[in-house]
C-alpha cells in the first residue's frame, strides 16, 4: 500500500481496502455510517433504517456437501428485510451467479421447517465494483430484479441486486449515492478533504477513517491484507501466464501433429486424384494408338500404300512397323 504524509499526518486508509471496508460498514458501532449509505441507494421505507442489525457474515450450510459462503456486510432491517453489501476491487469469474447463489442461501436461513412462505423477507444485494462488471450498461448504477420481459411486470421483489460500478462514475456530482461512490476512489487526504467540504454527508465515514488510519494496529492488519491480495493477484497472473505459455507450447505441438497428418491426408488424396486422372490420359491415349491401328489395319487389307495409311490415321511409320 503505498504510504504518503500529509503535514506529518499518515495516508488515509482507503474503504477499497475490504478489511477496512468491513470496520466501516460492518460495525454496529458505525450503524449510522451504514444507514447512510443504503438510504442514498435505497428506496425503501424509512422505518425500516430505525433499527438496523449487524448479522454475522457466514452463510449457514444445510449440508455438509453446500458450498460454504461469506458476504463482506449482512444487515437486517426493522422490518425483517436483508440487505447484503459486497465490495469486490478485481473481476471474478461468475460473478453473477455466486450474488444469485447468496442471495438463495439468504432467503433459504430466514425461514424453518413447517413456516409459511409469506414469512420470506425482501433480500437486497448491493455490490461495489471496482471494476467493469456490465460493459453492456452504461450508468455506474444498476439495479436488477425478476420481471416479465414483455410485459415488465414483477414476478417477485423478493430478490433483488444492485450493482454500483466505479469506473463508470461521472466526473459530476448526478445523484445520491454519488458521493459515497466518490470516497472509494479517493487517492489523497486532500481528495477526501475536498469531498467532505461539498458532501458533509460523508463526513461520518471519513471520520472514521481517519481514526483507523492513526491506530497502528488497524494500519497493520489492512497492510497485511493488502499485501496478501498483492500475493494472491501475482500468483493468479502467474498461474495464467504458466498456464498460457505451457498451453501455447502444447498447442503448438499438437498444431504441427495436426497440420502433419492433414498434410498426409490432403497429400495422399491429391496423389490419388493425380494418379486417377494420369491414368485416365494414359488410357484414353493409348484406346485412341489402339483405335488408329485397327483402321490402319483395314486399310493396309484393303490394299491401300503405307504413305496413304501414315497421311490418313497420323500414325508414325515406327508404329506402324510395331503395331501392323
Amino acid at each position: 500500500m503505498k504510504q504518503e504524509q500529509s503535514a506529518g499526518q499518515p495516508e488515509i486508509l482507503s474503504p477499497l481496502n475490504d478489511y477496512v471496508f468491513s470496520l466501516l460498514f460492518g460495525d454496529q458501532r458505525h450503524i449510522n455510517i451504514l444507514a447512510a449509505f443504503l438510504k442514498s441507494v435505497l428506496d425503501i421505507p424509512e422505518e425500516d433504517y430505525y433499527s438496523l442489525t449487524i448479522v454475522n457474515p457466514f452463510l449457514k450450510r444445510l449440508f455438509r456437501s453446500d458450498k460454504a459462503g461469506i458476504v463482506d456486510v449482512r444487515v437486517t432491517t426493522r422490518s425483517g428485510m436483508v440487505i447484503h453489501v459486497e465490495l469486490q476491487v478485481h473481476k471474478t469469474e461468475h460473478m453473477p451467479k455466486r450474488l444469485l447463489y447468496y442471495a438463495a442461501k439468504l432467503l433459504v436461513e430466514q425461514i424453518k421447517s413447517g413456516q409459511d412462505w409469506g414469512k420470506l423477507r425482501q433480500v437486497i444485494s448491493i455490490v461495489i465494483c471496482n471494476h467493469t462488471l456490465f460493459p453492456e450498461e452504461p450508468s455506474y448504477a444498476n439495479a436488477y430484479e425478476f420481471r416479465n420481459r414483455q410485459t415488465n411486470y414483477r414476478f417477485t421483489d423478493l430478490v433483488r441486486f444492485i450493482i454500483l460500478e466505479l469506473p463508470k462514475l461521472s466526473k459530476k456530482e448526478d445523484g445520491k449515492v454519488w458521493p459515497w461512490l466518490k470516497l472509494f476512489t479517493c487517492t489523497r487526504r486532500a481528495h477526501y478533504e475536498e469531498l467532505v467540504r461539498r458532501h458533509p454527508e460523508v463526513n461520518m465515514a471519513l471520520g472514521v477513517l481517519k481514526e483507523m488510519s492513526l491506530i497502528g494496529r488497524f494500519r497493520a492488519l489492512a497492510e497485511a491484507r493488502e499485501i496478501q491480495r498483492r500475493d494472491n493477484a501475482a500468483r493468479m497472473e502467474y498461474l495464467r501466464r504458466e498456464g498460457w505459455e505451457t498451453g501455447l507450447e502444447a498447442g503448438h505441438r499438437e498444431g504441427l501433429e495436426a497440420g502433419r497428418k492433414k498434410g498426409i491426408e490432403e497429400g495422399l488424396e491429391e496423389g490419388r486424384k493425380n494418379g486417377l486422372e494420369a491414368g485416365l490420359e494414359e488410357g484414353r491415349r493409348e484406346g485412341s494408338r489402339q483405335k488408329q491401328l485397327e483402321i490402319a489395319r483395314n486399310m493396309k487389307a484393303e490394299g491401300f500404300s503405307a504413305e496413304q495409311i501414315v497421311r490418313f490415321t497420323g500414325l508414325f511409320p515406327g508404329d506402324m512397323e510395331a503395331g501392323l
